[in-house]
């Protein structure tokens, strides 16, 4: 199945569509649209999918997402008890050339240009105080019109591209792959792991859901990829299981079983190759963090 189109930004709207969102739970099904995204999570915690990438996200979560590029929020579920808990996110969606091209030729954008070429890969913004500008920008957003409207959507832009604390989020070859024909297929794979890594996954299986024997299936994807199958899917389970043990309700041993690895040693070995620490190096390195007032 591929990821859903959706659409955004119309003419009546402006040049760019800005809100708030606040539910119980966030989720929007695996998709994409052809416009340049801002999402912030205020208030939330889940699962956020953007091309192969996998990881928690909780409060104050600063995501910057280029076109055609597949993702996902999807909000842990809260129970009767956690009713303070609700998801809370402010998202900003806009086509690039709504300022013309001739605008991207000035030597001026030059670093614009520079950062909507990193958004192809989705940018995690990691700096708090640009986190925290961004913000207040966005609300000042919702309540400006005519070219004020503009102004502030210009200060939010250099903001972005003033920071220098950031993660890129996708690999290099999902990010050069992503909605080209050629590679639609990838898209297929991806849908799938996502719905099946904690399960076992064959060659077999994966290789059916594009009609494709093994061992062309294999080449294909290592073409596309630059990286093994095994790889690809190794790496979407640590990123999983990083979530696990940062919400600190297993054992290091279930983590293991619940993000689909067999055995404990395969764990450790694919989540320091991962990581460069041992699953619980990285868990007492987070948990420690966190209680750092």
């Amino acid at each position: 199945m591929q990821p859903i189109l959706l659409k955004h930004v119309t003419p009546t709207e402006g040049s760019f569509k800005v809100w708030k969102n606040a539910d119980p739970y966030h989720h929007n099904s695996w998709h994409y649209q052809s416009e340049y995204e801002i999402t912030l999570i205020e208030k939330g915690r889940g699962t956020r999918f953007v091309g192969d990438h996998i990881e928690q996200y909780n409060d104050m979560d600063l995501i910057f997402l280029g076109p055609n590029l597949p993702h996902e929020w999807r909000s842990d579920l809260i129970t009767d008890t956690e009713t303070d808990k609700i998801s809370s996110s402010l998202a900003i969606h806009f086509n690039r050339d709504f300022l013309g091209s001739p605008f991207y030729a000035l030597a001026e954008s030059e670093e614009l240009n520079l950062l909507f070429e990193r958004a192809k890969f989705g940018i995690k913004i990691k700096d708090i105080n640009t986190i925290n500008k961004v913000r207040y920008l966005i609300y000042k957003l919702m309540e400006k019109r005519n070219f004020n409207r503009l102004v502030i959507f210009f200060n939010l832009l250099n903001e972005l591209v003033k920071c220098r604390d950031y993660e890129l989020l996708c690999s290099e070859g999902y990010a050069s792959s992503s909605f080209n024909r050629e590679f639609e297929k990838i898209n297929l794979v991806n849908e799938y792991v996502i719905k099946n890594f904690k399960n076992n996954i064959s060659l077999e299986d994966i290789a059916n859901t594009i009609h494709m024997t093994p061992a062309s299936f294999c080449r294909y994807f290592k073409r596309c990829t630059y990286k093994t199958f095994v790889q690809y899917l190794n790496e979407i389970r640590v990123g999983y299981a990083k979530k696990l043990l940062v919400e600190d309700m297993l054992s290091i041993s279930q983590v293991a079983f619940e993000c689909g690895f067999n055995n404990l040693s395969n764990f450790n070995k694919h989540f320091r190759r991962t990581t460069e620490m041992t699953p619980k190096e990285y868990k007492n390195k987070v948990i420690s963090k966190s209680k750092i007032v």
